[in-house]
């Protein structure tokens, strides 16, 4: 997540689904999960990570260690936007809400 993040990502699609008066959320399959991050914290794991020469040529995992569903992510973006959706989804929609 950051700045110049593409409306088609998952936040952008139920905000602006949201704003447009939608009270089912058009997502698609909604229990994968998703460990979000903000892009500055991503960068800066990358450069500690490049700080410890021990750590090159492993895999990193940087992350926050907090999962959450899809569903769950649409729940809650609407309960901060004091709305109610519901957490069912329409059958065939994609992640960008379209058909």
């Amino acid at each position: 997540m950051g700045p110049d993040k593409s409306a088609r990502a998952l936040i952008p699609t139920v905000i602006t689904q949201i704003c447009d008066g939608s009270k089912q959320i058009k997502l698609g399959a909604l229990t994968p999960t998703r460990d979000f991050n903000y892009v500055q914290d991503t960068v800066n794991g990358f450069l500690a990570a490049d700080a410890h020469q021990a750590a090159r040529g492993h895999f990193i995992n940087i992350g926050s260690n907090y999962e959450i569903s899809i569903g769950e992510t649409a729940l809650l973006i609407a309960e901060i936007m004091g709305v109610e959706i519901s957490d069912r989804v329409q059958p065939g929609a994609n992640a960008t809400g379209k058909q």
